[in-house]
């Protein structure tokens, strides 16, 4: 498309965003229940982000359009973080599709990302999204890793699961030592040459404001990890450590999960290796939705 112009968001795009990200992840329910109103008050605060990173002189956060013909038609959206930055939400019209727009913004997203200094460039993409996945590869992307989504509607829980012997549940905090082993050892080594290990501001940043953090242990080692956060659906998170899958400790967190969340919808992420704890999720009524492929790109030269 000879008249195709590459830029980054403006205020006035917000109504035309909300329409291509509607049309692009129909599943998503936070898009449905997004107003026009609202966006624009997003965009509000992404025009005095913007200010800030010109202060700073290195960006956190920016969203990209592609416009033809005076209409906004794609967009996509750059995170920095401290060893890669992600691309999220590579969204184009439908009818206008097809016409290598999206090929051309996600190029000019990565060449921003390696301009402002990340060595590599991650996203994730659903596996049965074979366009965008040949998309990604053609550009270089290649898969390491592969995680599961899971979904159990709203409805009571029935079984009553029993503590494992020598285990216990302890409350913590973000900053505990025994989550950043939790979130540590649950990396595959993979994914761990990938993100690095975690940083304090940005296990803060993502999860700081989760509602709770429950810590199974044995001896005074952590064994597992429960996070719960997020309303509707409410997001759950379990972590067993390798040594100890298959001791009972899904079963368990599972259960105590469901509780907590007091008959909600409930949305489970896992990587796909964990085949333990997908069996025991979907004996507890969690239906699998998707599976999405983490994919990376790294800065040549």
């Amino acid at each position: 498309m000879a008249d195709l112009q590459i830029r980054e968001v403006r205020l006035r795009d917000a109504t035309q965003v909300l329409e291509i990200a509607r049309a692009s992840f129909p599943e998503e329910r936070a898009l449905q229940s997004l107003s026009p109103a609202d966006v624009r008050g997003l965009f509000c605060l992404y025009r005095l982000l913007r200010a800030l990173q010109r202060l700073r002189g290195k960006p956190w956060f920016k969203m990209y359009v592609a416009e033809a013909g005076g209409q906004v038609v794609a967009g996509v959206m750059v995170d920095w973080h401290r060893r890669y930055a992600y691309v999220r939400s590579l969204m184009v019209h439908p009818e206008f599709r097809g016409q290598g727009i999206g090929r051309r913004l996600l190029s000019h997203a990565v060449e921003e990302a390696f301009r402002f200094g990340a060595p590599k460039v991650v996203l994730d993409v659903r596996a049965d999204n074979t366009l965008a996945c040949r998309l990604y590869e053609s550009l270089g992307f290649r898969t390491f890793e592969e995680r599961v989504e899971l979904l159990r509607e709203a409805s009571p829980l029935q079984v009553e699961t029993s503590w494992p012997r020598g285990f216990r549940c302890a409350r913590v905090c973000p900053w505990d030592r025994r989550v950043w082993k939790a979130l540590e050892a649950s990396r595959t080594p993979e994914a761990a040459a990938v993100y690095g290990p975690w940083s304090r501001f940005s296990l803060l940043r993502r999860l700081v404001f989760r509602r709770i953090w429950l810590v199974a242990e044995a001896q005074g080692q952590a064994a597992a990890l429960l996070i719960l956060g997020g309303k509707n659906p409410v997001r759950l998170n379990v972590l067993v450590l390798p040594e100890y899958e298959g001791a009972g400790l899904e079963e368990a967190l599972l259960a105590l999960g469901l509780r907590e969340a007091r008959g909600k919808t409930v949305a489970l992420r896992t990587r796909a290796h964990k085949t333990r704890l997908l069996h025991v999720a979907q004996e507890l009524g969690f239906q699998e939705k998707a599976r999405v492929r983490g994919m990376v790109l790294e800065k040549r030269g």
